[in-house]
């Protein structure tokens, strides 16, 4: 009953944030995991929000926010005791230390969205919608949690260049997949057959992976 009504406060907490930058004439979603979450079925325990408001133009519906990485567009509000992730949407410029781009240029929401890691974590939702959880989806990510399918956005090698982590959040996402999922070539970047990080994986024809979770 605590979980369930921190999530009630989480939630109304979030909107209050979205219907000020709404109110002030910019787009606003909720974004990532907390709609990956709850399309899985599971709580949600933080939502991050992406809006077409500049850092600047957060700071000044948001006097109090904190500049965490206004030169990425990323901005920490506080309402109701809860922290949200405020981003601007943007385009990634080049990834040169395998972890962060030099550069970023604001830009839409589907552009924002085909910049991210996997198409189940591309999605948006309006946090308005009647009825309310309309998915905004440019990347086939409902789809893909369907057919619980853990597939990269564009081109996987080149998404894993970027940034070296996303192997170790792709490992981080095998469980929701009940320990069997399929991946789209270019994950992992190893011998078939191998094990790496807890994963077995045989090519299944078609250019598609099928990897099993090792579970200790």
């Amino acid at each position: 009953m605590i979980r369930f009504m921190e999530g009630i406060l989480l939630r109304k907490a979030a909107e209050d944030v979205a219907r000020v930058l709404s109110g002030a004439g910019h787009t606003v979603y909720f974004v990532g995991g907390c709609v990956r979450d709850r399309l899985l079925g599971y709580s949600v325990k933080d939502i991050d929000i992406a809006t077409s408001a500049r850092p600047d133009e957060v700071l000044r519906l948001f006097p109090d926010a904190w500049e965490v990485g206004a030169a990425f567009g990323v901005m920490l509000v506080r309402r109701e005791g809860f922290s949200f992730e405020v981003a601007t949407f943007r385009r990634d410029g080049s990834y040169r230390d395998g972890r962060r781009p030099e550069a970023v240029c604001f830009t839409d929401a589907e552009e924002d969205a085909r910049r991210r890691d996997f198409t189940m974590n591309g999605l948006f939702e309006d946090p308005f919608s009647l009825p309310p959880g309309r998915v905004v989806d440019y990347v086939g990510g409902v789809e893909d949690i369907r057919a619980r399918v853990l597939r990269c956005i564009g081109e996987p090698d080149r998404r894993f260049e970027e940034d070296s982590l996303r192997l170790m959040r792709a490992v981080r996402f095998a469980p929701p997949f009940s320990g069997t999922l399929r991946c789209w070539p270019g994950f992992p970047r190893n011998a078939s057959g191998r094990n790496w990080t807890g994963f077995y994986c045989l090519p299944e024809g078609n250019g598609v992976w099928k990897c099993w979770w090792k579970r200790g």
